[in-house]
C-alpha cells in the first residue's frame, strides 16, 4: 500500500505511520521524529522494529552555493535501494514497510540536489558564487528532473511488495484570482485562500492508494457527571484507490489496523 498523510505539527502523522506492518525503514528527513529514548513519536512503541536513518538537509546560511545535498542524496538512494532489494535487513528480516518523514522534506533534498548539480557546472566553467549569473534557484521546466525522480522514488515500493508511508507538512492553499491593485490596474495574483493542502510533490495524490488528512480535536465527555475534555487525533481519508466507499471515512486515533478492518468490511470479507 502506498499511503500518503499530512497535517499540521503535533496531529499524529508519523504516529499512524508507526502503526504499518513491522519492521519498518524510516528516512527521517524532518529531524522531530526522535528514538525511544529522546520522545517523540517512537516512544509510543516501545517494542517496535525499525531502524531510523537521518538524512539532515545542510544549512546554506553563509553563500547561495548549495553543498553537500547531491551527497546526502545519494546515500538516501543507496539506503533505499538497499531496502528494496532487501539487502538492508532488520535482524535478517526484509522490512516490510518504508516511511519517509517527512516527504515534505525529500521533496526539498530533491530540487536543492538538483540546484547543486547546476551550480557545479557552473563553477566548473569559472562561474563563482559571487557572479551575477551564478543560479540561485531553479527555473520552472527545471523542475520535471527531481519530479521524475520522486515519481520513482515513490513508485518502487509496490514492485518489491513493500508498504511505503510518505508523511507531509500541511501548506497555505493558494488560487489565482484577478485583484485590482490602489491604483485601479487589475492583474492575476495568487491569492491564500485560508485552506491548507498537502505540501509535498504533486503527483503524490496520484500515485498514492490512500490519502488521508490529520487533524486533532477536542472532545467535550462527561464522566461521573463531570465535564471533561480530551484531545482526539482524527484522521479523514481524502482519496482511496483501494475502495471507493473509504473516501470521506474517518477514523479516530487512525491506524493501519483500523484501515483494513474498514476495508474488509468494506468488501464484505
Amino acid at each position: 500500500m502506498i499511503f500518503a498523510c499530512w497535517g499540521l505539527a503535533g496531529t499524529g502523522k508519523s504516529t499512524v505511520g508507526l502503526t504499518f506492518p513491522e519492521p519498518i525503514w524510516i528516512a527521517d528527513f524532518d529531524l522531530r521524529l526522535g528514538n525511544k529514548e529522546e520522545g517523540g513519536a517512537l516512544v509510543r512503541f516501545p517494542n517496535l522494529q525499525y531502524e531510523a536513518i537521518k538524512y539532515p538537509l545542510p544549512l546554506q546560511l553563509l553563500s547561495d552555493q548549495v553543498t553537500g545535498v547531491r551527497e546526502l542524496w545519494q546515500r538516501f538512494l543507496q539506503d533505499y535501494v538497499a531496502v528494496l532489494e532487501d539487502k538492508k535487513l532488520y535482524n535478517k528480516i526484509p522490512f516490510a514497510t518504508i516511511m519517509i518523514d517527512t516527504a515534505t522534506k525529500m521533496r526539498r533534498a530533491a530540487n536543492e540536489m538538483t540546484l547543486q548539480v547546476k551550480q557545479e557546472a557552473q563553477i566548473a566553467r569559472g562561474v563563482t558564487p559571487e557572479h551575477e549569473l551564478f543560479r540561485e534557484r531553479l527555473l520552472e521546466i527545471e523542475y520535471g528532473e527531481p519530479n521524475t525522480k520522486l515519481q520513482s522514488i515513490i513508485q518502487a515500493p509496490v514492485q518489491y511488495g513493500k508498504n511505503l508511508v510518505l508523511i507531509h507538512h500541511a501548506d497555505d492553499e493558494y488560487k489565482k484570482q484577478l485583484v485590482t491593485d490602489k491604483a485601479g490596474n487589475q492583474k492575476i495574483e495568487s491569492v491564500a485562500t485560508g485552506n491548507k493542502v498537502m505540501d509535498g510533490f504533486k503527483r503524490t495524490t496520484e500515485a498514492a492508494d490512500i490519502v488521508m488528512k490529520i487533524y486533532k480535536e477536542e472532545v467535550v465527555e462527561v464522566v461521573n457527571g463531570s465535564k471533561k475534555t480530551r484531545k482526539v487525533f482524527r484522521g479523514i481519508v481524502t482519496k482511496s484507490g483501494l475502495h471507493a466507499q473509504l473516501e470521506d471515512m474517518m477514523f479516530d486515533d487512525p491506524s493501519y489496523e483500523q484501515i483494513m478492518a474498514a476495508l474488509k468490511m468494506l468488501r464484505g470479507e
